[in-house]
């Protein structure tokens, strides 16, 4: 059986085991952000959308729900269940970051929303009232609920060898949590820039693994070193690993655990020190940092 055909099967018998088991997984994982815990804490709503807990704040990034990307998969109770949400920041308009349906049922609940100018008639069309509406500009600090977040341009657009423009226009985030200043650049395809050299001292990173447009069944992947690169140049001390086992994607664009180990055999030479942390959907994990 070629490459892609065999790993394509792999891929559709293990979304199936995910359907089944997606309420347990959802149920744990409202359960244990709603807990009552000190510190901060992330957990995986989906391949790269996050719901945190900071302290006794509880808030999210680009939340979404299985169903959004995988049709047949269960409803959840989204207005119960993240009605205790404080502020919502989202990054860009991708299907697999920007949940519409779950944002209506999340409309009448008391939620500051955090969102890049293009995406504000997108809210708007939700039923989100406009005195919810905070507009992420590049550069301009908010602070909300003592939690400080710098917006800046993402890393999303990008050119394929024949000039052709992939993406869409995206926003990043530089968050200090608890003393702590994490980086969120979001999904980035573009790894040879300057602009995220302005955030020194970052003590972690989310990372969007990315290896290149159809790289995923190739055995050297062609960002393999640039993506690596990336990571190390933050020197920051933990990286959490997301964009992994995206179930709208195929065979070739699908990131999981093989691709995870060819970034840290790859860091090994780079940065032996540097903490990687990859994370499923429903796991969770501490934002403290050593």
């Amino acid at each position: 059986m070629p490459a892609f055909e065999k790993q394509q099967s792999a891929i559709l018998e293990k979304r199936q085991t995910i359907i089944r088991k997606y309420p347990d997984i959802w149920n744990k994982m409202v359960r244990e952000w709603k807990s009552s815990g000190d510190g901060c804490r992330a957990w995986l709503m989906y391949s790269a959308s996050y719901l945190f807990r900071t302290n006794t704040i509880l808030w999210a990034m680009d939340p979404l729900t299985l169903r959004q990307r995988v049709p047949e998969s269960p409803y959840v109770n989204i207005s119960v269940d993240l009605a205790d949400l404080s502020f919502v920041i989202l990054t860009h308009r991708h299907e697999d970051h920007l949940d519409l349906n779950l944002i209506r049922q999340l409309r009448d609940h008391p939620i500051q929303w955090i969102v890049p100018m293009d995406l504000v008639p997108d809210l708007k069309e939700t039923g989100i009232p406009a005195g919810r509406i905070l507009i992420a500009e590049a550069f301009q600090e908010i602070t909300i609920q003592g939690i400080r977040v710098i917006p800046f341009p993402g890393l999303h657009l990008h050119s394929e060898p024949k000039g052709k423009q992939h993406g869409v226009p995206s926003m990043g985030y530089w968050i200090e949590l608890d003393g702590h200043r994490w980086l969120f650049p979001g999904d980035t395809r573009r790894y040879d820039t300057p602009l995220l050299s302005l955030f020194d001292g970052v003590d972690g990173l989310f990372a969007h693994l990315w290896l290149g447009r159809s790289q995923a069944l190739v055995e050297s992947p062609a960002l393999l070193d640039p993506f690596c690169r990336f990571l190390s140049s933050f020197e920051a001390k933990k990286v959490i690993l997301a964009h992994l086992e995206e179930w709208g994607r195929d065979a070739n664009d699908f990131w999981d655990v093989r691709h995870v180990d060819m970034v840290r055999e790859h860091l090994k030479q780079l940065a032996p020190s540097l903490e990687i942390c990859p994370v499923w959907m429903g796991d969770s994990v501490s934002l403290a940092v050593e």
